[in-house]
């Protein structure tokens, strides 16, 4: 099954595309010219399938941003995130059979970060609450209950790190970042360590989100000023 669904919200600039899939596609993306790189031949189907529609969901943002041909092939692979085709920026995501991608010109925006999560239980957030949380990003997220507020506060730090760890080349955790400001439809973080000159401890930036149940969606794009 594959059925393409309406993008969470929009993002000026950029191209979307949400798709609904299942293990039993790979075939078809197979049949679409699209590959396996050899890491995932012997993968479960899951992985496989899920590797495929980002790569899918990629391919068509990047048709909507009239990418020129010779940038649509294969997308390559650095430590598991795609390399994007010269002069284009991007974020992919999957879950639970939703695959999404993001992709923008680079002269609109830096970096692009995107996640899409299952909301987990409440006996998940509870039991990694302290692994991920702040006390205070829980407090502000109080209103959404503990499932939904924990769901979204990992679901913005995946984006955080997707965003800032192409450009810095450093890993960090989710305790490096922490949400300090939670809207109706935004949040603001603010980095509680250096990550690089331009990236100091205190780098403040919004970023945004949308409760789809059972998804909830992040984003961050960070502008090229």
């Amino acid at each position: 099954m594959l059925q393409h669904l309406k993008d969470p919200y929009d993002i000026p600039k950029a191209a979307q595309c949400t798709l609904q899939f299942d293990k039993n596609t790979i075939s078809s993306f197979l049949e679409m010219g699209f590959s396996l790189p050899e890491s995932l031949n012997k993968a479960v189907a899951k992985r496989q399938s899920e590797y495929l529609a980002g790569r899918y969901c990629a391919k068509q943002a990047l048709l909507s941003l009239n990418a020129p041909i010779q940038a649509l092939g294969q997308l390559g692979e650095k430590n598991r995130a795609p390399l994007w085709p010269a002069n284009f920026v991007g974020s992919i995501s999957h879950s639970h059979g939703l695959a999404r991608a993001v992709v923008a010109r680079a002269e609109d925006f830096l970096s692009i970060g995107i996640d899409s999560e299952k909301l987990v239980s409440k006996e998940q957030a509870v039991k990694l609450k302290d692994h991920i949380c702040y006390p205070l990003e829980l407090t502000l997220g109080e209103k959404l209950g503990i499932e939904a507020s924990f769901s979204l506060i990992f679901s913005a730090k995946e984006s955080i790190f997707k965003a800032i760890n192409p450009l810095v080349g450093v890993f960090f955790g989710y305790m490096d970042a922490s949400l300090v400001e939670i809207g109706s439809d935004y949040f603001v973080f603010k980095l509680e360590r250096e990550l690089s000159p331009a990236f100091y401890s205190g780098y403040s930036h919004r970023g945004y989100f949308k409760i789809d149940y059972p998804f909830v969606h992040t984003s961050v794009c960070l502008d090229k000023d």
